[in-house]
């Protein structure tokens, strides 16, 4: 198992697990854009500067994803 930073912001939602604060952790210290699915529901965040996305759908996530890169 790999061990990620996880971040310490105080913005972030306290109901936000383990899993959301390491891809928040790793996008705050990188450029990377991380893609989040939550296990307990099933719901994906896109994290990309420091800042996460919920998800509403597979269009939106395609959207945001293809202008990341603009």
């Amino acid at each position: 198992g790999a061990v990620f930073p996880t971040s310490s912001s105080t913005k972030i939602n306290k109901h936000v697990g383990t899993r959301h604060r390491a891809a928040l952790g790793l996008a705050e210290e990188t450029d990377a854009i991380c893609l989040v699915v939550s296990e307990e529901t099933g719901n994906i965040s896109f994290v990309q500067n420091g800042e996460i996305k919920r998800m509403n759908s597979i269009s939106e996530l395609r959207l945001v994803i293809e202008n990341s890169y603009k």
